[in-house]
């Protein structure tokens, strides 16, 4: 049990510091001045309708664009964040989702006796209301690995009371704004 502990416990601090990494670029981009893009992203749901009069059940595919933000005057800032000084809201956000992501990642079973390894890149839209939105992978590395890194960020929308994020912000108004998270899965004895 003790070996099994141990065993998580790096995989969580693999998976920290990778998205910590990630999280840093972000940070550097902004203070670089490099400026905001925009772009759209489709945006498919599927809505079951029911027709009282011929009592049969429909699927209607609605179909939208997004536009998404990378780089906007103000990132969006954690939830756990919320009461930080505004200067220190992003290394608070950093920090925080980086822990958040080791702590409820789990290194699927099935890959422990291949020991395999890989990084699976997730891109996801933190919408202007602060929801995590259209999580799809964006580089994968096994089914299992993508699997588990998109229920982690999935798991975002459904662990606090509110969003789990306050929105980015360009010219002071709440924006979409797209991220991209590298989720590292490393093996370790």
């Amino acid at each position: 049990m003790t070996a099994f502990l141990t065993y998580k416990r790096l995989i969580k601090l693999v998976l920290f510091v990778t998205a910590f990494m990630l999280l840093n670029t972000h940070k550097l981009k902004a203070q670089q001045g490099e400026k905001d893009e925009t772009e759209q992203i489709a945006k498919i749901d599927t809505v079951a309708t029911f027709d009282p009069e011929t009592k049969k059940e429909a699927k209607i595919i609605v179909k939208d664009e997004l536009t998404v933000h990378t780089n906007p005057d103000f990132m969006p800032v954690f939830y756990p964040c919320k009461g930080e000084r505004p200067e220190n809201r992003n290394k608070c956000t950093e920090e925080k989702l980086a822990e958040f992501i080791a702590k409820n990642t789990i290194y699927p079973l099935e890959l422990k006796e291949s020991k395999k390894e890989g990084t699976v890149k997730v891109r996801f839209v933190i919408t202007d209301t602060g929801i995590v939105t259209l999580v799809k992978v964006i580089q994968s590395s096994d089914p299992l690995m993508d699997e588990e890194a998109m229920k982690v960020i999935d798991f975002l929308n459904i662990s606090f009371e509110d969003a789990a994020f306050f929105p980015g912000k360009l010219n002071g108004e709440p924006v979409n704004v797209k991220m991209i998270l590298p989720v590292k899965f490393k093996y370790q004895e």
